[in-house]
């Protein structure tokens, strides 16, 4: 299975505000994880041209804000588009045992990976062969993006927010692709979408200092076209172990296809 998306609780080890984001942390731990069980493989993940893993910002299930007491548990998600890298992942935590972990200088301890769908809406499994197979063409389908989400437009000069359905769709081909087996890359579409419904604003995050401005909320797309109606379900399902734009290592593009 080449498609893993992870749950990560923690256990918060004092009490105090948690950090505004911690996503360019828990990618660095993630690296530091996967490094303990083949440095090689973590080596492979951080450099090369399209990251093979996607994570989310640190969560909590609590309403009053990001405060928290020693004991209260958070939580994020890594997903995993290259069956290599969860052997050497499963070693690395398996040698960390329970060292404390620091995110943003924030202390915690790891207490339960959930792996197994079912434990927690957050988590799944598949693969390639499976989402190509099963796709069927959809009229519509609507997307919740839950953290801050942007895309590079001219070379990367420039930043666009709005989800364009072009965008969209042409980001998350390009990350099939990338890591897909042969006979199941997609060609190159000419994307015929349009979007009718949306509700959506603006968020600011800071990644290492610098301000990135990103698009949260739901959007609905509309395909006029049945063959792209299915390979845009095809590649829905996969944006839920992938995220979708920019940064998606670093806790921004995360998406649940709601329709």
């Amino acid at each position: 299975t080449a498609l893993h998306a992870i749950v990560f609780e923690l256990l918060a080890t004092e009490k105090g505000e948690l950090p505004a984001y911690c996503g360019r942390a828990i990618h660095a731990q993630v690296l530091r994880w996967i490094y303990l069980g083949n440095p090689q493989v973590a080596q492979a993940v951080h450099d090369g041209p399209e990251s093979p893993i996607s994570v989310s910002d640190l969560l909590t299930k609590k309403r009053d804000g990001r405060v928290v007491r020693s004991g209260d548990v958070c939580f994020f998600r890594l997903g995993i588009l290259d069956a290599d890298i969860l052997e050497p992942l499963m070693l690395g935590l398996e040698r960390w045992e329970r060292q404390i972990l620091h995110l943003s200088n924030f202390p915690f301890i790891l207490s339960q990976v959930c792996m197994l769908p079912g434990s927690n809406s957050w988590v799944g499994l598949s693969d390639y062969d499976f989402l190509a197979k099963m796709a069927q063409p959809v009229e519509s389908l609507q997307f919740r993006l839950v953290s801050p989400t942007s895309f590079k437009m001219h070379d990367g000069q420039d930043i666009q927010p709005f989800p364009l359905p072009a965008l969209v769709f042409g980001n998350l081909q390009r990350r099939w692709n990338a890591f897909a087996p042969e006979h199941l890359k997609i060609p190159k579409v000419e994307w015929q979408v349009l979007v009718s419904d949306f509700d959506l604003k603006t968020r600011r995050i800071y990644i290492d200092k610098v301000a990135e401005i990103g698009t949260v909320g739901r959007v609905r797309y509309v395909f006029p076209d049945a063959e792209q109606g299915r390979l845009a379900n095809q590649l829905a399902h996969f944006a839920f172990f992938a995220g979708v734009g920019r940064k998606t290592a670093l806790g921004m593009g995360q998406v649940i296809l709601e329709s």
